[in-house]
């Protein structure tokens, strides 16, 4: 991808391709903490970073990852490198909430927003979700699929169990029978919003979800720290984070 971008619009355009930025993004939230986030990060064009600390939107992203290693990866070297490239680029008067050895980016989520209806007709905001203090679990479903009464016991086991700690779940539905998923809606406890066919595939490809279900966790600082792809692991995910 970036060698494509660099041969179409040379490369000292790389550092300021907003699209090539866009998809870079998504891979990122797809897994913050992976060992290809962290080379995109790293990743310099014609002696440009293409995320650029001193660049605030940039810093922002940085500092996600930076979160995500210091969750899943704490003693990995390339951690603390993350911490360092963060906080030396950092306003020092934002330094405050930081403690050696605990990073937290606080009210800086770096996640793609989706606003959809719930089968009431009330909007929902993921970011404002997020936003909320709680950790949340991101779910990308379909109700008609076979296996999705299996998927909502699953999620209802780790909802109950740890709700009065502070979880929530925003699950998005794509189903083309908008009736039919507004009885199946009714019954649930959680956020449930529809995307429908007039709704575009938007967040299925900002959050690079190729199949269904798909699950991510967002930490009680709004970042997206996991994307889980074994439910039986849905419970511990939970449970870090809590």
């Amino acid at each position: 991808m970036i060698r494509v971008a660099a041969a179409q619009g040379g490369a000292a355009s790389v550092s300021t391709n907003a699209e090539l930025k866009r998809q870079l993004g998504q891979m990122i939230v797809a897994d913050p903490a992976g060992i290809v986030t962290y080379y995109i990060i790293n990743k310099s064009v014609a002696g440009k970073p293409i995320f650029n600390p001193s660049v605030k939107e940039d810093l922002r992203i940085i500092g996600a990852v930076a979160n995500a290693f210091n969750e899943r990866r704490p003693s990995d070297p390339r951690t603390g490198y993350l911490r360092r490239l963060f906080l030396g680029n950092r306003p020092k008067s934002n330094l405050d909430a930081l403690n050696e050895g605990n990073l937290r980016v606080a009210n800086e989520v770096r996640a793609f927003d989706i606003k959809l209806f719930d089968n009431t007709g009330k909007e929902h905001s993921l970011l404002d979700v997020t936003s909320e203090g709680n950790v949340v679990i991101l779910n990308f479903t379909a109700y008609t699929a076979d296996g999705s009464p299996a998927l909502n016991v699953a999620l209802n086991k780790v909802y109950e169990k740890y709700r009065s700690q502070g979880l929530e779940i925003f699950q998005v539905a794509f189903d083309d029978d908008e009736y039919a998923w507004k009885q199946a809606a009714k019954n649930l406890p959680w956020i449930t919003v529809l995307n429908g066919p007039n709704d575009g595939d938007k967040a299925l490809r900002d959050y690079n979800v190729g199949a269904l279900p798909a699950i991510f966790i967002f930490d009680r600082n709004g970042d997206v720290v996991e994307r889980v792809s074994d439910i039986s692991t849905l419970d511990s995910s939970v449970a870090r984070r809590l």
